[in-house]
């Protein structure tokens, strides 16, 4: 009997006043409640974004840093590489002329220089 009672309720629920503005209600909240979380989701993914792409250019600026550095850097080591060049060329000129030197003194000749102050 109370079943039947229950049921029979159920199913006047449908008929009693006020029960579509009640039921759209419900749905115009359900909707809300979607909205709200949805621009909650957005604004998250905007700010997502924001931060992927500051990572992004701060990755950048320092590789460019780091770039620039690496040139600076080469461009002092091939000053460095044609100075020690230099040195071991005049060097080699020197022991050259000096064996020379040696090899025309045991001859009994000489190498005379004019107009070099050396």
């Amino acid at each position: 009997n109370k079943f039947k009672i229950v049921m029979e309720k159920n199913k006047m629920k449908h008929f009693q006043p006020g029960f579509n503005i009640t039921q759209r209600v419900k749905e115009d909240e359900k909707y809300r409640e979607f909205n709200e979380y949805s621009k909650k989701m957005e604004a998250i993914g905007r700010t997502t974004d924001w931060h992927e792409g500051q990572q992004k250019y701060s990755v950048m600026k320092g590789n460019k840093a780091n770039d620039k550095k690496i040139e600076e850097e080469l461009q002092i080591a091939n000053e460095d590489l044609k100075i020690l060049r230099t040195h071991r060329l005049k060097e080699l000129y020197e022991n050259d002329m000096q064996l020379y030197q040696d090899e025309l003194a045991s001859m009994g000749l000489s190498i005379a220089f004019v107009g070099n102050d050396e």
